[in-house]
Order: structure tokens, then sequence, then C-alpha cells
């Protein structure tokens, strides 16, 4: 196998893991729920409007800590142990019913207050999820899935032709391979990156996807002129 059919089996395979980015994400990934924390809402700058008040004044739930049911307690106890006292997490199953979350509640605030005693102390507890932006989980997926097939078909054509320039080919695996870590890095360990994951953002991606379909149709352009010089039996005609 020389080295550009051996480029074509990486692409392959880069291009197979972006394009399977949708059965490794986890569920409902726009579903993006928060519990927050506060000591003491009209004084933290909390409350916006007053409309915000009067929520705060009906709570939705006043429990102790022991009447909370294990999720609950979790969520509250990750939201206190926070620094921003803020937990996040994906998906509206995974809410508990103690935090239940109405998009109106009876004041027409959004989100809902709760108050928890604990420890001789009371928590206000604001449960809410976050509106969805551009950068959504759902099209940044539809993005890498995009850029995995454009992946795969360079990688075909360099396994069907030997002949490829190898420059293309291995920017466009060197693409597959950053865009593949980041991924990762965004979704699961955010700290693996640092601030660098903010390349692994929706307008990279496409971005990346823009440079991947140029670079993928440049193969195929040279793939089909070496086949109409096969057949013309022009040599001068073929890529080299």
């Amino acid at each position: 196998m020389n080295k550009r059919r051996a480029l074509g089996v990486v692409l392959v395979i880069l291009g197979g893991l972006l394009a399977a980015n949708p059965l490794y994400i986890y569920q409902h990934p726009d579903e993006v729920n928060e519990v927050r924390i506060v000591s003491d809402p009209r004084e933290s700058g909390s409350l916006n409007s007053p409309r915000d008040y009067l929520a705060l004044e009906q709570p939705r739930g006043n429990y102790t800590y022991d009447d909370l049911s294990p999720r609950a307690r979790t969520l509250f106890d990750r939201a206190r142990e926070s620094p921003d006292n803020i937990t996040t997490f994906y998906g509206d199953d995974r809410r508990p019913p103690d935090f239940e979350f109405v998009a109106e509640n009876e004041s027409g605030a959004a989100g809902n207050w709760y108050i928890v005693d604990h420890q001789n102390e009371t928590y206000y507890v604001w449960a809410l999820q976050q509106p969805p932006s551009f950068g959504t989980e759902q099209r940044r997926s539809q993005a890498l899935f995009a850029l995995g097939l454009t992946l795969l078909l360079a990688g075909l054509l360099y396994a069907w032709r030997g002949d490829q320039p190898i420059g293309v080919g291995a920017s466009l695996g060197a693409l597959g391979g950053v865009m593949l870590l980041l991924n990762i890095s965004y979704r699961y360990a955010r700290d693996l990156l640092g601030g660098l994951n903010v390349f692994g953002g929706s307008v990279f991606i496409l971005l990346a996807l823009l440079f991947g379909i140029a670079g993928a149709g440049y193969l195929g352009y040279l793939t089909a002129r070496d086949r109409f010089a096969d057949r013309s039996g022009d040599p001068g005609e073929r890529s080299r």
C-alpha cells in the first residue's frame, strides 16, 4: 500500500468517526437546564423585573433538604459546591420533579423559584432552561456529520486512485483530526483544551466544512480529469 492509499484509509476512519458523532452525542443536547442557588435574590441582582419579584413571592416549592429526591439533592449539592453556584445538565427527562421547570408560571416569569432549608440556612433555587442559540448541539452535530461525509469521500478517492496529490489529503486529515479532538473536548472534557474549545463551535466547524468541500471537490476534479485522460490516451492530461 503506497502512502496515498494509506492516507485514504486514515481519511475514511476520521470521516467515519465524525459522521458517526450523532451516535455518541448525549441525548437531548439542546435542552440545557440550569439549577442556580442564590443566598438572597433581592441583593444579588437576580431579580430584573416586577414579575421576577412576584415569582419569588410565590415559589413553586418549599422543601427541606431531606425532602428532596436523590436527583434533586445531587443537583442542589453540585450547585452549592460550584464556584458560581450553578450546575448545568442536558435533557428535560433528567430534571427532577422537585425542580420542575415551567416556561411561564403564574407570574409570567420564565423559570421557577424554589426554597430549600438546609443546615439552618435558607437557599433560593432558580430552575430554568437556556433558550436555544445559533450554535446548538444539533447544528454542530449536523455540520460534523457533513464534514465526516466529505472526508469519507476524499478518502475513497485516494483509495480508488493512488496518484492524488498528497498535500490536499494531508491537510484534510489534519483538519479532521483537530475537529475530532475539539469535538470530544467541547462536549465531554472542556478542561482538556481550555480556551481552545472555542474553535469547536459551530462557526469554525462550518469553516472546516467549506474547506473540506473545496478539497474533496478538487480531488474529484482531478479524478475526473485523469479518467478522461485515460480514455483519451493522452498521458499529458493526467495529474501528478
